[in-house]
């Protein structure tokens, strides 16, 4: 049997200890958190439970609580139904809606958001046509004619 070389012993020690030492000092030493209580709160957070009963929900209705009011109300004079521009249902107007959103540029590409929906120029959403768009505005066709309205 032939022993090893004291240089080889030697080389095979110091690869064991290299792989040792920074082992057990991983596992001894402990570095402590340094974090924001935001963060701290979001470590502790626990669940809580609750339940919900269902005597507490409201049955869904089954029409509209605004044309169902106004039907018991209004009298029937004609043997037509009345357009809603004479019945005062057509006085509640619709805000302006919220540009959110333009992307400007070169040809057909222009996009607006209007009310959280995409539209391009020419484009229609509940009684409102997009006419324009340019880098800050946007310019809208409704019932009350056109306007313009600046990106927020």
């Amino acid at each position: 049997m032939k022993y090893l070389s004291r240089e080889a012993i030697l080389a095979l020690t110091a690869g064991i200890v290299a792989l040792i030492i920074p082992v057990v000092a991983f596992l001894s030493i402990r570095f402590p958190l340094k974090l924001s209580t935001q963060e701290q709160e979001l470590i502790n957070f626990k669940p809580i439970s609750f339940s919900i009963h269902t005597r507490d929900w409201n049955t869904p209705l089954s029409e509209c609580p605004l044309t169902a009011h106004n039907a018991h109300t209004l009298p029937n004079t004609t043997s037509h139904s009345p357009s809603p521009l004479h019945t005062g249902l057509a006085a509640i107007t619709m805000p302006d809606p919220i540009v959110t959103f333009i992307l400007h540029g070169t040809g057909n590409r222009d996009l607006a958001i209007l009310d959280g929906r995409l539209l391009r120029k020419g484009q229609q959403m509940d009684g409102i046509r997009l006419v324009n768009i340019e880098q800050k505005r946007v310019q809208i066709v409704d019932r009350k004619g056109k306007k313009w309205l600046s990106l927020e």
